[in-house]
């Protein structure tokens, strides 16, 4: 007999190996494409991600590993090898290739040799394992990422052109789940041929935009791959697109394991050009993985959410003629199913008419097709078919239903916001701007009167502005977040956002805006400013109201115990951690709630264990100029990104860092980027389905590295500095702002405030300029086309051109005296002739512009 302790030891050994029996019998009870699975979650390391999902946290740490996105050398790289790709907006985003690791240094040759001479007849390293098929490891990443960071990859996935999952498998059922939740961040801008005169656009929520929908299902084995036909077929012209991973692409011939079944979704959008775009309206394709026969629930819903179902296979046996039966009895009063929606013994490396004949045959249907269905309805269709919808858990549906109740309300923005959101009204605008004027007032030389006048008004604002109640609608704000969990505020935020961006659609119509609130709004900021409701202001709000209770508990008016909102800076530093950006300058006063930003930093540095280093980098430009997409793109940021939207004010996004870093004083950076179809004046905007440029993603990732070596060696020579030392600098740096007690090339406010009404005024007779050039050159191509080449002397044309551009610049010149004859010309003096020069070069762009239209419209 042995000892007590060994009967417990074996005890214990034998409960283990009971324990991991259990686990392997239910392991091998799964049906057989659920252990492929589990297979491949225990190859990339995933496992213990199943219950404890990836976030998009993870990704935000800085080490050396998110700055050198090396290749992968095992298959453990390769999650986070394609999640760093894809956030980057990579193009090599599914490429799965392993690379080679490098020999361990100071081991040579003879060395590896002797090591492995004792077994010479054994058979030799077949080197790096093999890899897995992309859409394998995109499966599993999915599966064992938040709902938060699903969003995050499949809107990046949609800005690199890529096909998105849109039935995946899940984890623990049998049941696939249709991606509702992951793809409703995603926002897509087209110009249909019904609004190309007009140079109209339409930018919508992809989740909730109709369209008519063509699938494309495999039945038995197919001699062609069916994904490279789509690339083709739904490629823009002279543009080819690998939309769905193929078997000629990198590691898409690897074997897929047990990616058969998702369901595949990618679209087309028209740019507005009938000459190239393949339709004249958006349309999605839908690609299912695996055959038919094995896969019927999968195919009953794409049967019933398609206007048309393509079926590919190689040759029809009797099942296949069965079903082949039963569909054309089923779904042919439905689908108008015929011979031409079946492809037969089909090689397309050679048969381009194929290619041709599926367009026009697509074209045809959607003109004649009166089904179209948005991925949101396709979900009710998913629930009738027993399919799992990502969204449909506690969590999301009652934090939407707390962001329906608010947000209901709203009819008109501008309306809701003077009723709701009071402390952004006049009186909060109006009382920063006389206390600033207080400001340098005492600096300069006044009179004791005017101080006095002037103190008693912004003594009086400041005293209605905290006597302003909370409005409903705040109200109910505050008190969600309040009664939320830490997730639940972020879904939450996020049900919030895309209520709100989708009113803001429905309110922006800009030519209706501008019939409603002409003559109040002097400039089209202030329009688009008046006409925008994002999160931004509700957090605004709530900010701005921690504020009012801290200066009454200052001044004594209230005591500390009865304040209602000390523990929000404790809720925004959560959802800074999130990566969700804070406003530091409010954009409507230009003003910083220097209480409210101090606190909420200091809960952030408390939440960082008190270990925070602090690096601040600015970026400026121009409005859609890629600015905000530049810091999401390099950082994994959350700022809101979208045609027409403009990031106004100063806003802070947070990013965990794990290296030692140190508060830079200075930092120059250039960035430049096209902006999209929305701006009217964009000489050459980018196609709907253009991705993102080839190159962005490397030259993002080159700055990086290259910031961060200057950090690092600036580091070396001074000590970093942390969130408070950052409070006391921001504290500094707006006294100082306020009383003007820094160098300033302007010298004087008026001054500057002259200059910017310049600016505005300028980029006025600039859009004009632009908006009558394309007018014209417009014009001028319809009479061209209506002639032959040898009748169109190009001399003269190019002469017309110049006289226009001419005349256009004169106007411009003139509008420009006139406006220093009555403005403040002995401000602006010295500055008049920038603007002159500016009126001179204006010219080359839409001279090119032009010319290049003009000679493009004589060979068409």
């Amino acid at each position: 007999m042995g000892s007590p302790g060994c009967n417990l030891e074996l005890r214990e050994f034998d409960s283990e190996m009971s324990s991991t029996l259990k686990s392997l019998l239910l392991f091998y009870s799964l049906p057989a494409e659920r252990r492929a699975c589990h297979d491949i979650l225990s190859k990339l390391n995933l496992e213990w991600h199943r219950s404890r999902k990836l976030r998009l946290s993870n990704l935000q740490e800085i080490s050396t590993e998110s700055i050198e996105i090396g290749a992968p050398h095992t298959l453990g790289d390769l999650p986070w090898h394609f999640l760093r790709k894809v956030m980057a907006l990579s193009g090599m985003t599914r490429n799965t290739s392993l690379g080679h690791q490098a020999p361990e240094e100071g081991i040579s040759e003879d060395e590896e040799e002797l090591d492995s001479g004792d077994s010479i007849f054994q058979l030799s390293d077949p080197g790096p394992t093999e890899s897995l098929n992309p859409l394998d490891v995109l499966g599993a990443v999915l599966l064992c990422s938040d709902s938060f960071l699903q969003q995050e990859i499949l809107s990046r996935m949609s800005m690199c052109q890529f096909a998105l999952p849109l039935l995946l498998p899940a984890l623990d059922t049998p049941r696939c789940a249709l991606m509702l939740w992951a793809m409703r961040d995603i926002v897509r801008k087209w110009r249909p041929h019904s609004l190309a005169q007009s140079r109209g656009f339409r930018e919508e929520t992809l989740v909730l935009t109709s369209m008519s929908t063509i699938s494309f299902v495999r039945m038995g084995s197919c001699s062609f791959s069916k994904s490279r036909l789509l690339n083709e077929v739904f490629s823009p012209s002279q543009q080819h697109h690998n939309f769905f991973i193929h078997w000629d692409m990198e590691s898409g011939n690897l074997p897929r394991e047990f990616a058969d079944e998702p369901v595949e979704i990618s679209w087309y959008f028209p740019g507005g050009r009938e000459n190239s775009d393949l339709f004249p309206e958006p349309v999605a394709v839908t690609n299912l993985r695996g055959d038919i026969e094995s896969l019927q629930l999968q195919f009953s819903f794409l049967t019933e959410v398609s206007s048309a179902v393509f079926i590919v296979t190689k040759s029809i046996n009797e099942r296949q003629y069965a079903l082949l039966s039963s569909l054309q009895e089923s779904l042919a009063p439905v689908l108008k199913l015929d011979k031409s929606h079946v492809l037969e013994n089909v090689n397309t490396r050679t048969n381009v008419q194929l290619v041709k004949k599926l367009q026009s045959t697509i074209g045809i249907i959607m003109m004649s097709a009166n089904k179209s269905i948005s991925i949101a309805a396709m979900a009710v269709i998913a629930r009738k078919l027993g399919m799992q919808v990502d969204e449909d858990y506690e969590q999301c549906q009652s934090t939407s239903n707390w962001a329906k109740e608010i947000t209901a309300e709203i009819q008109d923005v501008a309306k809701y916001k003077r009723e709701m959101l009071r402390l952004q009204g006049d009186i909060g605008k109006t009382w920063v701007k006389l206390e600033n004027k207080l400001c340098r007032m005492n600096r300069e030389a006044s009179t004791e009167t005017q101080e006095s006048h002037l103190s008693e008004k912004v003594l009086e604002l400041r005293s209605k502005w905290n006597q302003c109640d909370i409005s409903v609608g705040t109200m109910k704000f505050i008190t969600v977040i309040e009664k939320l969990s830490k997730v639940e505020v972020h879904s939450f935020l996020k049900w919030m956002r895309f209520n709100l961006d989708n009113i803001s659609r429905g309110n922006k119509k800009l030519s209706l805006v501008e019939k409603k609130y002409k003559g109040e709004y002097k400039t089209g900021s202030e329009l688009f400013s008046a006409s925008s409701l994002r999160v931004e202001h509700f957090m605004r709000e709530l900010g701005q109201f921690y504020e009012t209770e801290c200066t009454k508990v200052k001044e004594g008016i209230k005591a500390n115990w009865q304040r209602r909102f000390i523990h929000l800076p404790d809720i925004a530093a959560e959802v800074m951690v999130e990566g969700f950006p804070m406003e530091l300058t409010d954009e409507v006063s230009s003003n910083i709630p220097l209480q409210w930003v101090t606190d909420v930093l200091t809960e952030l540095h408390a939440k960082l264990g008190g270990r925070s280093k602090m690096l601040v980098l600015m970026v400026l430009g121009g409005q859609s100029t890629g600015k905000s997409t530049l810091l999401n793109t390099m950082f994994d940021l959350q700022f809101a990104v979208s045609s027409g939207r403009c990031t106004r004010g100063l806003q802070e996004g947070w990013k965990n860092n794990a290296g030692k870093l140190k508060f830079l004083t200075s930092w120059t950076m250039i960035h430049r980027n096209t902006t999209g179809t929305s701006l009217g004046y964009d000489m050459e905007s980018p196609p709907p389905m253009a991705p993102v440029n080839i190159g962005y993603s490397e030259s993002v990732c080159e700055l990086k590295k290259y910031l961060f070596k200057c950090i690092r060696n600036s580091s070396l020579s001074s000590p970093p500095e942390d969130i408070p030392q950052f409070i006391e600098w921001v504290g500094s740096l707006w006294n100082a702002v306020k009383h003007e007690n820094f160098i300033f090339s302007f010298k004087k406010s008026l001054v500057a405030e002259a200059y910017s009404q310049m600016s505005v005024k300028f980029e006025e007779w600039e859009l004009k300029l632009r908006e009558l050039m394309m007018f014209w050159v417009t014009s001028m191509a319809n009479i061209i086309q209506s002639q032959t080449p040898d009748k169109v002397d190009f001399g003269i044309l190019q002469c017309n051109v110049q006289d226009h551009l001419v005349f256009a610049a004169q106007n411009i010149l003139d509008c420009l005296g006139k406006y220093f004859d009555i403005g403040e010309e002995h401000l602006m003096e010295k500055y008049k002739n920038d603007f002159i020069r500016c009126t001179s070069s204006l010219k080359q762009e839409p001279e090119r512009y032009a010319i290049n239209k003009l000679e493009e419209s004589i060979y068409i």
